[in-house]
């Protein structure tokens, strides 16, 4: 029995706010997912680095982070900016240290870092610390994890639609 079309598009409209929380769950399910292959992607990059070729890049410029907020939670980080021209690629980047004073005694000095040959660079101490805590495995466990989560939850939003097409059509 079809029922009429205020009535069809009321049941819909119920249908769909019922399933908003579902919708939220694919939405966020598919935005971790996209940045943690985009963090194994840089990751991964970063541990092709040339670790046998230490290079010294020379400390370019200081300046404080917002409010001292990074993702270790110290107050008062600044930003340590380096730059490296081998001739080909300009390599630019930044460490993070805590302290004014400790950033100002970077001014002048180097920082060695790692190149590979394609304009990127990493600090040799953030080398160390991906290394260390296994960044590039947990960014593609996590990764995949969320791939699944977003392919199930998904496949559910089709089949509860389909169910009501189905229910609404008899």
């Amino acid at each position: 029995m079809i029922k009429d079309n205020t009535e069809t598009r009321k049941l819909y409209k119920k249908f769909f706010l019922r399933s908003i929380p579902l919708y939220i769950l694919i939405v966020i399910t598919c935005i971790v997912s996209s940045c943690s292959f985009g963090l194994y992607a840089e990751f991964s990059r970063d541990e092709k680095m040339d670790t046998n070729n230490v290079i010294q890049a020379e400390v370019t410029s200081i300046s404080q982070i917002s409010h001292g907020a990074t993702s270790h939670g110290y107050s008062n980080n600044w930003n340590v900016y380096y730059e490296y021209n081998d001739g080909k690629f300009l390599y630019i980047g930044s460490i993070v240290v805590s302290g004014k004073e400790t950033a100002e005694e970077y001014i002048g000095s180097t920082i060695p870092i790692y190149i590979d040959g394609q304009g990127h660079s990493i600090a040799v101490s953030d080398y160390n610390w991906q290394q260390e805590f296994g960044s590039t495995k947990r960014a593609l466990i996590i990764g995949i994890v969320s791939l699944i989560c977003f392919s199930v939850f998904a496949g559910i939003a089709i089949l509860l639609f389909l169910m009501q097409r189905k229910k609404l059509k008899e």
